[in-house]
């Protein structure tokens, strides 16, 4: 029984968060630019992850690598994703390390998630929807290195 409303409790914060963090950049600043990525993600309360994907800024694509450390969540997903990016002066604005609060959960199937990132050096924001596949209960903070290739 207890377990159950700990359960419950659970899924009503992550359900808060999931619909809660696009929202912001979207409504603070204009997009300059899209993205596109892919990234797996494993984890048993510490979580690691890499991807790969592509920026296109001012009518240019550039490919760009990702990795990154996060705390909390335990299972194995992947992650296609695609949304705007936003509050960039210059391409070089893009790369460096990013913040995400996520929360969610996969579980066989795919899951439909969004969230917001946003890089602590220069403050470009990414804000991001996709699909996930695996199994994974989700909630908790990574840091995300972007690097242009």
């Amino acid at each position: 029984m207890k377990s159950s409303r700990i359960a419950v409790s659970i899924l009503a914060l992550v359900s808060t968060l999931a619909v809660a963090v696009p929202t912001v950049a979207e409504d603070t600043y204009e997009p300059v630019g899209t993205v596109r990525l892919t990234k797996t993600e494993v984890g048993f309360i510490i979580s690691v992850g890499g991807g790969e994907g592509v920026l296109k800024y001012e009518g240019q694509e550039y490919p760009f690598r990702m990795g990154g450390l996060g705390v909390g969540g335990v299972g194995i997903h992947g992650v296609t994703a695609s949304g705007k990016v936003y509050n960039m002066d210059s391409v070089s604005d893009f790369e460096g390390t990013y913040g995400e609060l996520r929360g969610g959960i996969t579980l066989l199937g795919a899951h439909a998630g969004a969230t917001k990132l946003e890089n602590g050096q220069t403050g470009a924001v990414m804000t991001l929807k996709g699909d996930a596949e695996g199994i994974r209960l989700n909630i908790g903070i990574d840091g995300v290195r972007i690097r242009l290739e």
